[in-house]
This record gives C-alpha cells, structure tokens and sequence, in this order.
C-alpha cells in the first residue's frame, strides 16, 4: 500500500477517535446535566466569564477588574468541584477520554508525529 494512502488512512482514523471522544464526553456531559441542571448553570456562568475575560483583556487595562473576573471564575470551579464531589463524580468525567493522552488522539505533538502515530503507521507499513 502506498505511504499517501495510509497517512490519509491513519489521520481519518484518528479524527474519528478524537470525535468519538469529544462526542461521548457531550454524552456524559448531557446525562450529568439532565441530573443536575445546578452544574449546568455553573458551566454556563463559566463560559460567560470566560468570554467576558477576554473581551477586556483585548479591551482595557484595570487590573482590578480583571482580578475580579478571574476570582468569580475560581469561585465557580471550586463550586463545581464540591458539587462534583457531593455526586461522587471525578472531575476528570467532564474531561474527554482520548485513548491517547500525549496527542489527544491527534497523531500531533506540537507540530510533530507522535509516537502512537509513528507505531501506527509502522505496523501498517509492515503488514502491506
């Protein structure tokens, strides 16, 4: 089999288990919601703030405001982190699973292969 074909090979398949990963995480994510609307309504304010955050990173300079964003954003994680707690969810569950944690089932590393993928493309060069 030619090298073109499987590097176009191995990078669907790795787009593929990193879609799946970020597809069964929105799973767990939605599950977990429907329990407990009161996660939900912290994510939400944490994305708000988060946006909130950088438009006046790009737009100002008080400091103290600033200070004020990321404390309320601190305040939010540690409340989810209880709320986590008091269901006995790890917060890693709200966290994609990647079969690979090195290249988040990318086959990239900072620009670079990665060692699964050279494996990968190793075996496959051997069995064609």
């Amino acid at each position: 089999m030619e090298n073109n074909i499987i590097v176009k090979e191995l990078l669907k398949d790795y787009e593929k288990k990193h879609q799946k990963a970020l597809t069964d995480l929105e799973n767990r994510k939605q599950a977990l919601y429907s329990k407990c609307p009161e996660l939900l309504e912290i994510e939400n304010r944490l994305h708000t703030l988060g946006i909130s955050t950088a438009k006046f990173i790009l737009g100002n300079n008080n400091s103290t405001h600033l200070t004020n964003l990321k404390n309320e954003i601190e305040k939010l994680k540690i409340e989810r982190a209880n709320l986590l707690k008091k269901l006995n969810i790890d917060e890693n569950y709200l966290k994609p699973t990647y079969e690979c944690n090195i290249c988040n089932d990318t086959g990239y590393t900072y620009r670079e292969l990665s060692n699964c993928y050279v494996f990968l493309f190793k075996t496959k060069t051997i069995r064609y």
